[in-house]
């Protein structure tokens, strides 16, 4: 689906899964436009990409990899401006649009009198993400852009203990299987649901104020094995390794197992980060995870109570990992935006930004807000 809009000029916010596009029309002559999306999906390319791209900066010497970087023929010229822990590798094309692959989503610029403009796109330097685009006719340059990654700010939401106001969101790529595991006594219905580490471990996290203390629940359930020592997991709060499990030695077939820990945000970096990795003497060295729950600390139920399903009441946060449709979310305000700065001369016309995607889009035409979902 492709959405286009002309207009003096464009403010547009993307949040997590929704997007919002606000139009404006400012009275100055030459327009100054401010494009910020964030998409939450699975990883798209690899999480090394961007560091690849400083080693090999380093490698053949700045001026070389400048050049590399501007040569449209190359490969390399689609260039990515994420921050190096995103598991979202957005990317800017040889034509200076916004790429974001897993949806299938680009967001270009233009403008109603830059026909037959010639575009321009390069990297500001090989060891700063930030790509500088432009349409120019005659040495005249009609548009131009910045896009680049936006850290994120320092303020964190308060954690209200009465709803559930932790959000997760995952830090690997876990490959969620729906009805997988077959539980041999009555449970809640995330123990037929897991997440496999087929790339790695099982990685979440969620942000944390500083000295805010929690209570972690795993929830676990193999049904795959039968023999103890084939799958054994370990399961670790901020790199503090806080249960080991031999889920048939130490459980049993088709049985559930609840591990409660501890939490805080040790490193003080604004976030709680859970991973789940093989032992390393385990045979099978695909972790799996049914279930998470994050409360206050010292206020997780029984047990008993979360295998039954009952006691998810009081919980920050729940997720059934690998239940069907289900996907660990951004928390609320993305950890970073990607940003768009527009500048238009007059000559250029009007201003002209075309999202196009795979997914569904619709027009709030009272509100002027874009929105879509995207996975």
């Amino acid at each position: 689906m492709v959405f286009a809009r002309r207009c003096a000029g464009t403010l547009g916010t993307f949040r997590g899964r929704r997007i919002d596009m606000r139009f404006v029309h400012p009275t100055a002559c030459t327009a100054i436009a401010c494009v910020l999306f964030a998409f939450w999906a699975p990883l798209a390319l690899c999480g090394e990409i961007l560091v690849e791209f400083v080693r090999a900066a380093d490698a053949l010497g700045e001026e070389k990899a400048a050049a590399l970087a501007a040569d449209p023929r190359s490969r390399e010229s689609a260039f990515p401006i994420c921050l190096p822990d995103d598991w979202e590798k957005t990317l800017v094309t040889p034509r200076g649009e916004l790429s974001y692959l897993s949806s299938g989503t680009t967001v270009s610029v233009s403008a109603s009198g830059a026909d037959g403009a010639e575009r321009r796109v390069r990297l500001v330097s090989p060891r700063i993400p930030i790509v500088e685009a432009a349409l120019e006719r005659g040495g005249e340059r009609l548009v131009s852009w910045k896009c680049f990654a936006a850290a994120p700010g320092a303020e964190l939401p308060e954690v209200d203990p009465e709803r559930r106001s932790v959000i997760l969101e995952t830090t690997t790529n876990p490959t969620p299987l729906p009805g997988w595991a077959r539980p041999a006594v009555p449970t809640a219905e995330a123990f037929r649901n897991i997440v496999a580490g087929f790339d790695g471990p099982i990685g979440y996290r969620f942000r944390a104020p500083p000295r805010a203390r929690f209570t972690l629940a795993l929830g676990f359930l193999e049904s795959h094995h039968a023999e103890p020592g084939k799958r054994i997991v370990e399961a670790f709060v901020e790199g503090r390794k806080v249960a080991r499990l031999d889920l048939i030695a130490d459980v049993g077939r088709h049985l559930p197992a609840i591990v409660f820990a501890d939490a805080s945000d040790a490193d003080g970096d604004g976030y709680v980060r859970i991973d789940v990795k093989p032992a390393p003497e385990s045979e099978d060295q695909y972790p799996i995870l049914n279930a998470l729950w994050v409360f206050s600390a010292g206020r997780a139920p029984p047990r008993e109570d979360l295998i039954s399903g009952g006691g998810s009441a009081r919980a920050l946060a729940v997720l059934d990992c690998g239940g069907p449709g289900v996907q660990a979310s951004a928390p609320p305000g993305p950890p970073r935006a990607d940003v768009a700065l527009i500048e238009r001369a007059r000559a250029a016309g009007r201003l002209e930004v075309r999202v196009s995607s795979r997914e569904p889009l619709t027009e709030d035409e009272e509100t002027c807000c874009l929105s879509g979902t995207f996975w």
